[in-house]
């Protein structure tokens, strides 16, 4: 009978969390959801503590393409102000951690007791002098063979994540990394469009001030970028905003 209960209890946990994940899914690629990647970000970590027992907090590390001019490496992580920030924190002042190292591998990174990990010693005291966290999971944002950045969950009770939770949380993951590598994608096209548009109004000022073409004033316009340094897109913003300061300020406040 006892066995019977817990099964029942297990089938109906599954249940809503399946149904809960569903509305989260439908929330993150929605057709049309136009989410950026903060938003995804947010609804991610909402998710985590809402949705998956025993979490209290979560965060997500990225990976940062452009940190200290080298490629692929940790950038900051996506916390609110809680005991998430400081753990982030913590980590980067070590240089290593569950949170860096869950990025480059696959499969869920578990610390079931900080009182007892002996993988990053001098992180694990740090966390357990100076927050309320007795376990942790990490888990890697992987999408189209790209790691995105890691997952982080933290709970303040040790042993915190049984094999169940991390299946969801897993699961949970795989949503996310879909979602912020669609909003990605979905940023890069917007700030394309963005430039393009900004390039075509600069291109279309110096061939009426001029009277040159199109080749002739993108021209001037790469002559520009290279004497001063600064991009040919920053440059026609320039342009732009000079020309129309008014509007450059409306659509700035």
């Amino acid at each position: 009978m006892q066995r019977l209960r817990v099964d029942a209890e297990r089938n109906q946990h599954n249940s809503m969390f399946h149904k809960e994940l569903a509305e989260c899914a439908l929330r993150l690629h929605g057709p049309w959801t136009g989410l950026t990647p903060d938003e995804v970000l947010r609804e991610v970590r909402r998710a985590a503590v809402g949705l998956l027992p025993a979490v209290d907090y979560a965060s997500v590390t990225l990976v940062s393409k452009h940190v200290r001019g080298r490629t692929n490496q940790i950038g900051p992580s996506f916390v609110d102000e809680d005991v998430s920030t400081r753990i982030d924190a913590l980590h980067h002042e070590h240089g290593t951690g569950p949170c860096f190292d869950a990025v480059w591998q696959p499969g869920p990174l578990t610390v079931n007791a900080v009182t007892t990990e002996t993988r990053w010693p001098a992180l694990m005291a740090a966390v357990l002098e100076q927050t309320e966290i007795r376990s942790l999971m990490s888990i890697q944002l992987r999408a189209a063979d790209q790691a995105l950045g890691a997952l982080n969950l933290f709970a303040v009770e040790p042993s915190a994540f049984t094999c169940e939770i991390r299946e969801d949380a897993v699961i949970l993951a795989t949503h996310a990394a879909i979602a912020l590598s669609a909003a990605d994608r979905l940023q890069h096209i917007n700030r394309a469009l963005e430039s393009r548009d900004l390039i075509g109004q600069a291109k279309g000022m110096l061939m009426e001030r001029f009277a040159i073409d199109a080749a002739q004033a993108f021209g001037i316009l790469r002559e520009l970028s290279q004497e001063t340094n600064v991009t040919v897109v920053d440059i026609c913003a320039q342009l732009v905003n000079a020309d129309h300061p008014r509007k450059a300020r409306t659509a700035g406040s």
